[in-house]
Order: structure tokens, then C-alpha cells, then sequence
């Protein structure tokens, strides 16, 4: 039921799969879900995939790793403990020349590993992001010049992919705080129906963002594993309005962050600060 939405896990499953069967990457194919053969699945969200669909996986491959070697010991004449599979080949732990291949060993006979993975819980998701920005109190404007996201995600099972994540994460967090606003009208229909009107920031638009992977092994995932995609959406907005207020001494509580509103706030304060010294 893991559906790659772009988040890479298509990429990272093969992975865990590869190293805890012993294989190579190449030789890794993930099917994509098809109900025709699969039951039903909730869907890809809670940045829960690797977590435990990665997890079912691992624990699966483990089971066919374990039929494997049961196997190979009947062909080499030996104990299963003292086998290992390393780059698809089995082989002697204590005579790593004594090898034979996978396919050599397993013939036509079919290996099946089957597994299921409940976790718990979600695994807990740890953050700290840090902006800065630039405000014109002219007129209100505001500028992301920098973004850095601390992550803690178990263990980077792909560190490219983890960096893309926090990234696409902070990006969805920037829109939803600077520039998105659905409009309904007085009988709640959608105004601002498509993206001329509904704001979403633009390539050139995105500030410079720097992911910073940190490793704290969790131990329900697969290889410690955890998620990551959706946490860096969430600090973007309190950062930014932290940011502001840092910058000119407004707070803004209501998203989106306009320019407008920034303008508004400042007028306020302004008036106040006269009213006061009067």
C-alpha cells in the first residue's frame, strides 16, 4: 500500500529491502499497489511510509533472507548461522571463498517472506527551524531571505531524500504562511478557484533552506528509521511571525502573513505609541 507520491519511497523501501537481504540495490523491484492484488490501504500520509510500510518490508525480506540460508545450508552442507548473504551471493562467514550464488541455490524453488508491522504509535518527531527575514515598514513587505530546519529522523536512510523532504516540507510552510488564502463566498463555495488567484510562491520565490539531518536511532523503525516529510511544514508559520515581530515589534496571529497586514499592525502601533506619549 506504500504510494510514492514524490516523497522517494519507492527508493528508500528497495533500499531496506537490499541491505537486510543482502543483495544489491539493482536487483530490487517495488511493484507499484494495485488493489487487484494488495488489500486496501489507508494511503500515504502522516509521513508514516518508510516508517512502517518500510518496516513491513525489512521484517519481510528478513523472513526470505531466513529461508534462504535454510536453503543454502542443505546445498553447502552447512549450518545456517554460519552462512551470510552479502551482494546476492551466499557464503561462508569463517570462508567467505566458499560461496555460491542465490540463483544457484535457489533454483526453481520459490522463496515467499511475509511480514505485517503494527507500530505502537506514530514514532515521536523532534524539530527546530530558524528564519530570516527582511520587513519593509513602509509598506508592510516581508522577505524569507533564509530558512535552517533541524530534523531529527532516526536514521537517514537516504540522505539526498531526507534533504529533499525537509525542503519540499518548508516550501508548503512558507506558502501556507505568506501567501495562501482560500476565499469562500456567503454560501461557502470556493472564490479563488485556481492559481491565478490562489497564491502559491514561485520558484524564484523560495528562500535559501538549509536541512540539517540529525541521526537519534529509533528503535520501532526500519534501521531506525522515521519520518520526515510533513514536520518541517509545521514551524514555518511561528518562525516567521517570531521573525517579524523580532524584526519591528508586531505580532501577527492570523495566516496568511500579508503585507497588508504587517502595514496594518505597524499603523497600530504607531497610533498606540502616540496615543501613550500624548
Amino acid at each position: 500500500g506504500a504510494t510514492d507520491i514524490g516523497q522517494g519511497i519507492t527508493t528508500t523501501i528497495a533500499q531496506v529491502v537490499a541491505e537486510e537481504l543482502g543483495v544489491k540495490l539493482g536487483d530490487v523491484t517495488v511493484s507499484r499497489p494495485d488493489t487487484e492484488f494488495v488489500p486496501v490501504d489507508r494511503g500515504t500520509y502522516a509521513s508514516g511510509e518508510l516508517y512502517i510500510s518500510g518496516q513491513a518490508a525489512r521484517l519481510a525480506a528478513a523472513d526470505a533472507r531466513q529461508q534462504l540460508l535454510r536453503k543454502a545450508a542443505e546445498v553447502m552442507k552447512a549450518k545456517p548461522e554460519d552462512l551470510e548473504v552479502v551482494d546476492g551471493v551466499v557464503r561462508l562467514k569463517k570462508k567467505p571463498e566458499v560461496r555460491k550464488t542465490i540463483r544457484e541455490i535457489v533454483g526453481e524453488v520459490a522463496i515467499v517472506g511475509r511480514a505485517s508491522y503494527m507500530p505502537p504509535s506514530n514514532a515521536p518527531i523532534f524539530g527546530a527551524m530558524c528564519v530570516e527575514v527582511e520587513v519593509d515598514p513602509e509598506i508592510g513587505g516581508i522577505r524569507v531571505l533564509n530558512v535552517a530546519y533541524a530534523a531529527d529522523v532516526g536514521r537517514a536512510i537516504n540522505p539526498v531524500i531526507v534533504e529533499g523532504q525537509i525542503e519540499g516540507g518548508a516550501v508548503m510552510g512558507l506558502g501556507f504562511t505568506l501567501t495562501e488564502d482560500l476565499v469562500l463566498d456567503g454560501r461557502g463555495r470556493v472564490v479563488n478557484r485556481n492559481f491565478t488567484d490562489y497564491k502559491l510562491l514561485h520558484a524564484s520565490e523560495v528562500p535559501r533552506i538549509e536541512p540539517i539531518i540529525v541521526e537519534c536511532l529509533e528503535p520501532t523503525g526500519p534501521f531506525a528509521a522515521k519520518g520526515v516529510g510533513e514536520p518541517a511544514l509545521v514551524p514555518v508559520a511561528p518562525a516567521v511571525a517570531n521573525a517579524i515581530y523580532q524584526a519591528v515589534g508586531v505580532r501577527i496571529r492570523d495566516l496568511p502573513i500579508t503585507h497588508d497586514k504587517v502595514l496594518r499592525a505597524l499603523q497600530e502601533s504607531r497610533n498606540k505609541g502616540k496615543g501613550t506619549s500624548s
